[in-house]
């Protein structure tokens, strides 16, 4: 494949599994039993030869099923080749075993809501104790007959297909410990209950568009995080404000009995949210299926969507996470903080994780920060753990920032150990594959790092795979030593000052019209670790701590002797905890950017309406849409189905073909000075004039 040999060898390249026709019919898939390797020195064998004549002893095949015109011959090892011409035999059929999971029952528990499209009626069902289902009026039209009555009918149906247990409404501000949802006074959840009943409001009604939530303490789960819309999703698309507080045990699945949901994280859905100075801990993921949808999966979200919108994820730290997502023939997009992304910004996050992801027929997108992440801002941020992929030959896209990168990457840091079962070109510490669209600059990694293709260590590399189109520039291979030390800390710390991160913003703002600088900024990074545990005082937002050299030179001073890693700083100016090395955001060059003439920013993707009933992100992309993403050559790619239409991209040969008109500080400074100058220069002019005209 594209000049690399397959190592191991395959007996069956893509195997489809079990789905659905065009027509709906629904079919098992395909089954590969008692395929043996054996190795070249053998295939010409008598030993070989015997092998084969003994299969006659146990047949798996009943030829007289399909023709009685055929009959088997022996097998003969000739000087050459062991070919099927000796004389005619007879066999004896048996039927092979071939190992099928058997899907457990799934049992229908609770009250479920369904409404008539004009909202006018509701009805609940529910399952008796008799197991016989139960229709009550909550509201509105009780007669069967109905247009009302059966729409609402057949919404509770669906609802009860997908585990949605939602009901409908806006929500009742008395679940929270206080607040009414306002910028200076957000909704503050304080306790476990409260935090699961802030969960259950999301519905229909209720997306939190315009209001603010914050913690007011850590939260530590004593049970399972249960998605209140199940299969169904709906979209938080508020201010969610964690002011450095834990959320620690979050916990979906098990490994003895894991979830089905297809969009399992402490969100399923971020659309065009604010999430910023959150923590996580000790979260674990399991999600088991057996069909042909696809599955996302992350902590802090399944999937996220901010186009449109000045939505953003900041600062969100994530530790000791375990995500797990297995699928029989359905994709998966898999990470420790959002499988799948589009039109974000994601910066200054921390994230430890373990991301294992399998398919046994489609694709596997698996990242530590994301799995697939498009037409997103990537920048800041700092990713360590391991990233296991299970998928069929060359279907597999697995790295650090993201398995399958279609954004844009700057001054980030992966420190991953990646790993897939079989052969695929897409593995990489930064990302598996840079599509055409995309654009890295100035990302570093752990050169030493293991990546391990086919059972076979492979050269540690940045991107597994740049396709044409695609701008890579500057990526850092740095040994471990320096990669948990000052080394590092100082390019990190260094990042927003260079040119390339003026260049990697007119990217975003030109193509994709992603404004990076308005909706947030850079952080400092410091180190920290089992020596650094010294009380120091807390810096506030604001403070003289903010400006990039005080970041710096705390660190350094703070790390001494210290190998920990290295990270964002946050702010917490409610908490009464002392905060080691924290400092305020960096003070950015807010340039202000208007859109070049020759860009070609993305057309706008027609989304589904997040306040229906229906599911939010269903199958409505076709496979040619990641066909425009990556940009290449018979691409056989599917996208998230959260958008309609995704026009082609075309990207920059490299930097220096990225043009826009800027005005910052110091461009106004210019202005200045030549407004000076030029008012000089019409004053002496006048001047001479005046006495010219004297003169005369």
């Amino acid at each position: 494949i594209e000049g690399k040999n397959v190592n191991p060898v395959e007996a069956v390249g893509w195997l489809v599994g079990p789905g659905a026709n065009e027509e709906n019919e629904k079919y098992v898939g395909g089954v590969n039993s008692g395929a043996i390797g054996i190795t070249s020195s053998e295939i010409n064998s008598e030993e070989f030869a015997k092998r084969l004549n003994d299969l006659f002893n146990e047949y798996p095949v009943k030829i007289s099923d399909f023709t009685s015109k055929v009959a088997l011959k022996k097998w003969t090892a000739g000087e050459k080749s062991v070919l099927p011409n000796g004389d005619p035999t007879s066999y004896t059929y048996k039927e092979p075993v071939i190992e099928k999971e058997e899907e457990e029952e799934k049992v229908v528990s609770g009250e479920f809501f369904g409404r008539s499209k004009d909202k006018t009626t509701v009805l609940k069902l529910f399952y008796d104790e008799d197991k016989n289902l139960v229709v009550e009026v909550v509201s509105g039209d009780a007669d069967e007959n109905s247009t009302a009555y059966k729409e609402a009918y057949a919404s509770a149906m669906t609802k009860m297909e997908n585990s949605d247990h939602t009901g409908y409404g806006k929500v009742d501000p008395s679940i929270f410990e206080s607040g009414d949802g306002t910028k200076e006074n957000p909704y503050i959840i304080a306790s476990e209950q409260q935090l699961f009943d802030f969960n259950k409001s999301l519905n229909a009604d209720e997306d939190y568009a315009g209001a603010y939530v914050a913690l007011g303490s850590d939260i530590k789960f004593t049970k399972e995080w249960t998605l209140t819309g199940g299969n169904t999703p709906y979209p938080f698309s508020g201010v969610f404000d964690g002011r450095g507080y834990t959320i620690s045990g979050l916990k979906i699945g098990s490994e003895d009995k894991p979830s089905d949901y297809r969009y399992a994280g402490f969100f399923p859905y971020l659309l065009g949210a604010i999430v910023k100075d959150l923590k996580f801990t000790d979260a674990k993921i399991y999600t088991k299926t057996n069909d042909d949808k696809r599955y996302y999966a992350g902590v802090l979200s399944a999937a996220a969507e901010a186009e449109g919108t000045n939505g953003y994820i900041d600062s969100v730290y994530i530790d000791n996470a375990y995500v797990n997502v297995s699928t029989n023939s359905g994709a998966v997009y898999v990470a420790g903080l959002i499988g799948y992304d589009m039109d974000n910004v994601i910066a200054n996050c921390k994230v430890d994780a373990d991301v294992v992801a399998s398919s046994k027929a489609a694709w596997d997108y698996a990242g530590v920060l994301t799995g697939l992440t498009a037409w997103s801002g990537i920048i800041n941020n700092r990713v360590s753990g391991s990233v296991t992929v299970t998928a069929n030959l060359n279907k597999a896209a697995a790295g650090g920032i993201a398995g399958m990168m279609a954004a844009a990457t700057y001054s980030n840091a992966a420190d991953v150990t990646i790993s897939s079962e079989r052969y695929t070109n897409d593995l990489g510490q930064i990302s598996g594959r840079n599509t055409g669209i995309s654009y890295g600059s100035s990302d570093y990694f752990n050169k030493d790092a293991s990546i391990v293709c086919g059972g076979e260590t492979v050269e540690t590399k940045a991107v597994g795979t740049v396709v044409e189109g695609a701008v890579t520039t500057e990526f850092y291979g740095m040994p471990k030593a320096d990669f948990n030390s000052n080394a590092l800390l100082e390019k990190l710390n260094a990042a927003a000052e260079k040119d390339a991160y003026q260049n990697v913003l007119l990217f975003l703002k030109d193509s994709w019209n992603l404004d990076f600088a308005g909706r947030t900024t850079v952080k400092p990074w410091t180190i920290t670790g089992s020596n650094n545990n010294e009380k120091q005082e807390e810096n506030k937002p604001g403070s003289s701590s903010g400006s990039q050299g005080s970041g710096s030179s705390s660190a350094g001073s703070s790390s001494s002797g210290n190998t920990g890693n290295s990270r964002p700083a946050t702010t917490n100016p409610t908490s009464v905890k002392q905060i080691v090395d924290e400092a305020a955001p960096l003070a950015v060059n807010n340039t202000t950017i208007r859109k070049s003439t020759n860009s070609k920013p993305k057309k706008i993707a027609n989304t589904e309406d997040v306040s229906s009933e229906n599911e939010v992100i269903e199958d409505s992309t076709s496979e040619e849409n990641m066909e425009d993403l990556e940009n290449a050559e018979d691409s056989d790619l599917s996208s998230a189905d959260i958008v309609d239409t995704i026009e082609d991209e075309e990207v920059p040969e490299s930097a220096e073909e990225i043009s826009g008109d800027t005005t910052s500080s110091s461009n106004a400074m210019l202005v200045i000075v030549l407004c000076v100058i030029a008012l000089a220069a019409l004053g002496f002019l006048g001047f001479q004039f005046y006495n010219t005209r004297k003169g005369k």
